[in-house]
Order: C-alpha cells, then sequence, then structure tokens
C-alpha cells in the first residue's frame, strides 16, 4: 500500500506504460458507497487534500488493507463494504491490475486529479447518481470511458429502466448482474467489476483496439437471472444498446457483444474497441509531445512533432491496431499552424504559439479515416 501526501493542485502520476495497448490503457476508477468503511478505519491510503483515494496495485494490496480494517475492534461488515469487497475480488480474478476506489459522491472532484485513470467502474452504486457522474466526466476532452452496471434483476415490459441511462459513445452497458455459481451466498454482484477485470485482461493479452467481447469470466460467475429472446433482441437493437453476459454450455460465462451505449446517437463511435482505442491515442500522444511545450516556434519543432506523432501511430499499425497494407492506408498526421483569429490574438498578447496536429486513423478498413485534433503550446 502507498501513502503519499498532495498539495491541493497536485496529480497522481501515471504508472509507466508503453501507451501501446498495454496495462496503461486500462486503470479504473471504482465507485464505493459513501458508507464505505474502508475509509473509516485504514489511513494508508493515497491522501489528496482534505479528501481520500485508495490506490491498489495488486489482491495483495487489498487483502494487506482489508485485514487492518478488520482487525479494528469497532469493525462491522455492512451492504456497502460487501459490495465493494466482491467488486474488487472479482475484479482482480477476472485480469484487473493497478486501480483506484473513490466514494461516488467525490468523484467529480478527484477523478480529474488521477492522471493515469482511464476507465470509470459503477461497481453497483445506483445507476442514476452514477450517470450523472459519467455525463460531467467521460467526454471527449477527458477520454475517459465508462463501464455500467444494467439494471438489477430482471426488465420490465415497459422498459422503464432506460430512464437511468445517458446514451453515451463514452459508455457501454453490462446485464445482467452476477451471482457465484457454486455455494450458499446469493449476493448478487455487479458485472461492472468483473467486466473492468476482463477489459485489463483484453488490453494487456490482445490489446485496446479488439473489443472486449467472447471472453470468458473467471470466479466461477453465472447470470443471475435468464435472457428472453425478447429481451436480448430489445437491448441488443434497440435505442439503448446493452452489452449481454450469457452462460454457455460447459458452464462457462461469456462476455456477448462489444458496443458502445450510445451507438444510435453516433454510429461512428458504435463499437467500444473504435472509441477507447480514440481516447488512448489521445492521451498517449499528450504525453508523448508534453516536453515540446518549451519547444521554440519552428521549421524544426514542426518536424520533430510530426516524426513523433508518425512514429508512434507506426508501431500502433504494425501490431495491428490499424487497418492498411500501406503505412498511408493506416493513418495520417498533419501538423500547421492554429488556426483560430480569437485565440491568435491572445497566444500574442501572452508570447505563446499553439500548433494544430489533425490525425486520422483506419480501424475498420484502408483509408477510411476517423479523425481528431490535438492543440500543442510552443514557446
Amino acid at each position: 500500500m502507498t501513502r503519499v501526501s498532495l498539495s491541493e493542485s497536485s496529480t497522481i502520476q501515471p504508472s509507466q506504460g508503453d501507451y501501446l495497448g498495454t496495462s496503461s490503457t486500462a486503470i479504473p476508477v471504482f465507485a464505493v458507497s459513501e458508507f464505505d468503511s474502508l475509509f473509516l478505519h485504514v489511513n494508508e491510503c493515497v491522501e489528496l487534500s482534505d479528501r481520500n483515494v485508495i490506490l491498489l496495485n495488486s489482491w495483495s494490496d487489498y487483502q494487506a488493507l482489508k485485514n487492518r480494517t478488520e482487525n479494528e475492534s469497532s469493525y462491522t461488515i455492512s451492504k456497502a463494504d460487501k459490495m465493494r469487497d466482491e467488486c474488487v475480488r472479482v475484479y482482480f480474478e477476472n485480469g484487473g491490475g493497478r486501480c483506484y476506489l473513490i466514494k461516488l459522491i467525490h468523484f467529480e472532484r478527484e477523478v480529474p486529479f488521477l492522471r493515469d485513470a482511464t476507465l470509470l467502474v459503477q461497481a453497483g452504486q445506483p445507476a442514476d447518481l452514477f450517470q450523472k457522474v459519467v455525463v460531467k466526466l467521460c467526454t471527449k476532452q477527458s477520454s475517459l470511458f465508462a463501464i455500467c452496471d444494467g439494471p438489477c434483476g430482471s426488465i420490465d415490459s415497459d422498459n422503464s429502466w432506460k430512464n437511468d441511462y445517458c446514451a453515451s459513445t463514452n459508455t457501454a452497458i453490462y446485464y445482467p448482474w452476477l451471482k457465484q455459481k457454486k455455494g450458499t451466498d446469493n449476493f448478487l454482484i455487479p458485472p461492472s467489476a468483473a467486466i473492468a477485470g476482463a477489459y485489463c485482461l483484453n488490453d494487456s493479452t490482445r490489446g485496446v483496439w479488439q473489443g472486449p467481447t467472447s471472453l470468458i469470466l473467471r470466479s466461477g460467475l453465472v447470470p443471475a437471472c435468464e435472457l428472453s429472446e425478447d429481451t436480448l433482441d430489445d437491448i441488443v437493437h434497440g435505442d439503448l444498446v446493452m452489452n449481454t453476459i450469457r452462460e454457455i454450455s460447459n458452464g462457462s460465462s461469456v462476455i456477448w457483444g462489444a458496443k458502445t451505449a450510445g451507438q444510435a446517437n453516433e454510429p461512428q463511435w458504435c463499437d467500444i474497441a473504435t472509441r477507447r482505442l480514440f481516447f488512448c491515442v489521445k492521451r498517449a500522444i499528450k504525453n508523448l509531445l508534453s516536453p515540446f511545450e518549451s519547444a521554440p516556434h519552428c521549421a524544426e519543432t514542426l518536424e520533430k512533432i510530426y516524426n513523433t506523432v508518425s512514429e508512434y501511430l507506426k508501431v500502433l499499425w504494425q501490431k495491428g491496431a490499424l487497418y492498411g497494407a500501406k503505412q498511408e492506408e493506416a493513418f495520417f498526421v498533419k501538423v500547421e499552424k492554429y488556426n483560430n483569429p480569437t485565440r491568435d490574438k491572445q497566444h500574442k498578447l501572452s508570447g505563446n504559439q499553439h500548433l494544430n496536429i489533425h490525425i486520422g486513423m483506419a480501424v475498420t478498413a484502408p483509408d477510411e479515416f476517423l479523425s481528431f485534433d490535438l492543440t500543442q503550446s510552443l514557446i
């Protein structure tokens, strides 16, 4: 367990990674209840001003932290503690790594300080409250992606469950909730926790550009309720899409589907892999270009920026993340002066220069580019 004191303006630094689709692309923040006793009994956590964020690097980290908590004479397990305990367990058992725990009520002020966090995980917290946080935090600018729990229990025919969710391409919803196949404990486990672990395993073994589907869940988990054909048709093809977890003939549970929740609104971002790949690439390129913030605005700097971005995308292409038999079919990079009269005037006054970096990547077919822009500050 790591203890770090940070000032109000500090940020937790990102963990080491090559930013090419390994563990650095899947670092989740788990939502926990405001009544969670882990924050009340233990002070070996990452302190951020007057707020608490618990950092876990491994299952052994969590066990040590939990053991210290349970040794407190006043400790009694609550439903909130049980929910967090089960979520963390199935997360690590399904391939999870470094992660954070934060009370949901503190998400909005805490998460922006976590520079390496990439995923927000509902982990059984109320859907309506979690969605409010998701709308504010999971934006194209933040590059955060949310894993949401579907309704707990069977779905009503009136589809009233949809009122608690937003149709966003920055989120994915999973249904149904889970339970242990063996044993007498009937406690229902939110799917987002196990799915977050599967995301980590998928990224480290296959790459973030591969959809996290057809993966077998570990931990002896099975769906807590059966899915009828009518239910499947509505949640897979409706205006608000949920991915499902199904039990197959050998008794294993498999993730079925890899679609974002709001694909009807933005069909180009219908695939989880596409959305997350672009988010991860944007974060990686920003990290790679950070040394250029103190570079002079000249032709040499522009060429270095172009080469840095191109080399990074070339490696992605060589790893199979992008389509195309030739490099020019797989991606393009354009570096040019930022074209905004209002901001240009402000930059002249401040003495700063800005570049616009236009990037396109072929993620579905050669020469069919999805693109995005980044701005880079120079002196």
